[in-house]
């Protein structure tokens, strides 16, 4: 079922696609869940699905952030499920898969996600296009999880802005990791020179 939606999606992108979109739909991990909800229309009974696709970091990152290339993607493979007559999508997410790989265009080979959560952070910032940050941070920062609390470490000292900016991108890509989204997230950074007793190093959302 979801490889033959992946067949149909595709077929629906047009000429013009942006290549992530069309790499997001060929290699994303896609899952439905059915019936989520239904309606009575003039032609019977409509079923609602929610698709969910998970991405490498950096497609996430890409996508995610890009209101036209959501839109995009979005589109085809809601056209894909129409297909089916009675049957119509109603939410899609995207979501970081860990075990999805792709070879990327934008940068380079990209190996098994998970295998370091820095790598992927890595990865996303710069498909965002966030790459001063990405470069700023490496790949060795590192994510503690438990009791609802995530707690992320840095290798560098961030700025005010640039600590906000990492606390507003860090949700998305926590999303579908262990358990979902965390009641509490922590970013831990060394004091930058000039940083006053109020700016810790550490940012709790």
């Amino acid at each position: 079922m979801t490889e033959d939606l992946r067949r149909r999606a595709l077929d629906a992108l047009g000429r013009a696609t942006d290549p992530h979109v069309r790499e997001a739909i060929r290699v994303g991990h896609l899952t439905i869940e059915r019936r989520i909800t239904s309606w009575e229309g003039t032609a019977g009974t409509h079923d609602g699905h929610r698709v969910t696709v998970g991405l490498p970091a950096g497609l996430l990152g890409a996508v995610r952030e890009r209101p036209a290339l959501r839109q995009e993607m979005e589109t085809a493979i809601a056209r894909a499920v129409a297909e089916t007559p009675h049957e119509s999508m109603v939410e899609l997410r995207l979501i970081w898969s860990r075990t999805t790989t792709v070879t990327s265009a934008y940068r380079g080979p990209v190996g098994p996600e998970g295998v370091s959560f820095g790598r992927a952070l890595f990865d996303f910032l710069w498909g965002v296009g966030e790459e001063s940050l990405a470069e700023k941070l490496g790949t060795d920062s590192t994510l503690v999880t438990g009791d609802g609390v995530h707690q992320v470490a840095v290798g560098c000292s961030l700025t005010p802005e640039r600590r906000a900016r990492l606390a507003s991108l860090l949700p998305v890509l926590l999303e579908a990791y262990e358990g979902g989204q965390p009641q509490r997230l922590s970013i831990h950074s060394p004091l930058a020179p000039g940083d006053g007793p109020k700016s810790a190093g550490t940012i709790e959302i």
